[in-house]
């Protein structure tokens, strides 16, 4: 028996086999952990204290996933084109520096609200504008004392039915000169 051993490790057979066994011991550990993680797919929960929503793939939901995995993007990007210090002399009459554009490239209609930073009033409501439509020479709705009064402009995109799908925040500056009269 020892010299078979012994001409076996002389060929380089003794090698080759363990090597051959750890190949299919990682291949074997491999299928486990696969076969397991698929077993415990449909237990899966997604908690809301872990940041969210999710959705878990189970072998139930794959084609319709897949499927809308194929559809074009439609709202994964928006771009604001507007200017973000307004100037008024009193905060009622038009702005020559208040311009508000919803981007040709943009795949929705939006409509506009300002509100204050500090307070949350409404101070501005836009009609909608279509993708490609601007809107200057704005008006604010309140009267605003003079001063440097931040602000945030909120971008609400809508369907086809003009209901609201998702928002874009972006902070504005307005600054009012004149005062009441």
């Amino acid at each position: 028996m020892k010299g078979k051993i012994k001409n076996r490790l002389k060929r380089g057979r003794l090698p080759v086999v363990l090597g051959g066994l750890g190949v299919l011991a990682v291949a074997g550990l491999t299928v486990a952990v696969i076969l397991l993680a698929g077993r415990s797919m449909g237990r899966q929960t997604v908690s809301p204290s872990a940041g969210g929503r999710g959705t878990i793939v189970t072998s139930g939901n794959t084609g319709a996933l897949q499927a809308q995995a194929a559809l074009p993007p439609q709202d994964t990007y928006y771009r604001t084109r507007m200017s973000v210090t307004w100037a008024f002399g009193r905060s009622t009459e038009p702005s020559a520096t208040a311009v508000i554009e919803n981007a040709p490239d943009n795949a929705r209609t939006v409509y506009v609200d300002v509100t204050l930073a500090d307070t949350g009033a409404l101070v501005y409501t836009s009609p909608f504008i279509e993708p490609g439509g601007k809107l200057q020479d704005i008006a604010l709705s309140a009267e605003l004392p003079a001063g440097v009064h931040d602000a945030v402009a909120t971008y609400h995109l809508v369907d086809g039915a003009h209901r609201e799908i998702t928002t874009v925040s972006v902070a504005i500056t307005l600054e009012v000169s004149g005062t009441t009269h």
